[in-house]
């Protein structure tokens, strides 16, 4: 959206069509699914469990990571892993129920 027309819209808006774009592929559905425990998982453990080469699932992780529903967990005992970041989770699907309950920026 041209930065120009940014203003039509609320933050709340502009926020929900963010998280919609980040969720506009079934394998970021899937990752946040695996991610729902709480439980930290590396990227080598997502690739098993979502049949994508390990690049193209690294392109979906940078778009979670854009829209912060996901974060890098350094304190992973081995490696690097990628866990929910819960308040902006909570936030996206407060903002889906809002959104199938009635419309958000009404």
């Amino acid at each position: 959206m041209a930065h120009a027309k940014k203003f039509l819209f609320s933050d709340e808006e502009q926020l929900f069509s963010a998280y919609c774009k980040a969720m506009g592929h079934p394998a970021r559905w899937r990752i946040l699914n695996l991610l729902r425990s709480g439980e930290v998982k590396t990227a080598h453990d997502l690739t098993r469990n979502i049949p994508l080469a390990a690049s193209t699932l690294q392109q979906h992780l940078i778009h979670l990571q854009r829209v912060q529903l996901i974060q890098l967990d350094h304190d992973s005992v081995c490696s690097a892993g990628f866990k929910i970041v819960s308040p902006v989770y909570e936030d996206l699907m407060r903002t889906l129920y809002e959104f199938g309950s009635g419309g958000i920026g009404e």
